[in-house]
């Protein structure tokens, strides 16, 4: 397995704008159980791992008996942005009336 599958990983995710991604791919294991356990015992697997990211995508294919895994992690391009505008900070103001007009 190569992370240069078509082509380069790097131009492979630059059209989605990320400015950082990693990829993490195995082959052989039988399970997603099984698969993490091996990332997670490597550092640079378990590195991209830790990322803070935004977006990941998961794929398993089979093909006589062996299975390939491949997990693409990535960060959002831009913080999201707010729709939300504070109007006033004031508290609202109730108004009613005691007693007898």
């Amino acid at each position: 397995m190569d992370h240069n599958v078509y082509a380069s990983f790097h131009s492979r995710i630059k059209p989605y704008g990320s400015p950082a991604a990693a990829e993490n791919i195995a082959m052989g294991t039988k399970t997603f159980e099984e698969t993490l356990a091996i990332w997670k015992s490597s550092s640079g697997h378990n590195a991209n791992l830790l990322k803070h990211v935004t977006r990941m995508g998961l794929a398993s294919a089979s093909r006589d008996g062996t299975t390939r895994w491949a997990l693409i992690l990535a960060a959002r391009s831009e913080p999201p942005q707010s729709n939300v505008r504070v109007l006033s900070v004031f508290p609202p103001i109730i108004l009613f009336r005691v007693g007898t007009p």
